[in-house]
């Protein structure tokens, strides 16, 4: 990990942004800086429209020479800071973002496939209740939960759970699902 500003060698850093602006500052270094930026997005489908937002919010990866590109990039449109801690400013390994674009793609967007939907019969696979059966009443992609519905002790009870945790309950294809009943998101 590089972190002396004496050092004037091309490296990896990660970015801050203002808030909700991680779209203009990768523009604000990639055009007008000409860096090369790195900004992993997330698509996933919400209320009948698709999502698109950003996979760390509030920060991008960029690639420069920190000695000479420090003020001008702090000053930037649409950045906040360069992550550092006191005069040190940690450097990403090339490698750990190689790997990053490999699972993110060329695109820059990751697409987040629902595998249950709202109104969906899941069963639970691990922790307290485990093995019951529940129908899905609203899926967190972003964070991989799901709220289910399920009877419990005579009353019907609301639960999150991570979607690791759950299965679709056999005889469902996808194919074959009905219409959501469920309240909208």
């Amino acid at each position: 990990m590089q972190t002396a500003l004496e050092k004037c060698d091309n490296a990896w850093y990660c970015v801050r942004t203002q808030y909700h602006r991680e779209a203009l500052a990768e523009h604000s270094l990639r055009q007008v800086m000409g860096l090369e930026c790195f900004l992993p997005r997330i698509r996933y489908r919400k209320a009948q429209q698709q999502i698109v937002e950003p996979l760390f919010p509030g920060y991008l990866f960029a690639n420069f020479d920190l000695r000479h590109s420090l003020r001008h990039i702090h000053y930037s449109q649409g950045v906040s800071t360069i992550v550092h801690f006191g005069q040190q400013w940690p450097t990403i390994p090339a490698s750990a973002l190689r790997q990053l674009q490999e699972i993110i793609g060329t695109e820059g967007i990751k697409d987040l496939k629902e595998p249950v939907r709202s109104g969906d019969q899941v069963e639970v696979l691990e922790g307290p209740f485990r093995g019951f059966e529940a129908i899905v009443t609203r899926v967190v992609p972003v964070q991989e939960r799901i709220s289910i519905l399920l009877e419990f002790l005579g009353r019907q009870t609301v639960v999150q759970l991570s979607l690791a945790d759950v299965r679709l309950t056999s005889g469902l294809s996808p194919s074959a699902r009905q219409p959501s009943l469920a309240a909208p998101d």
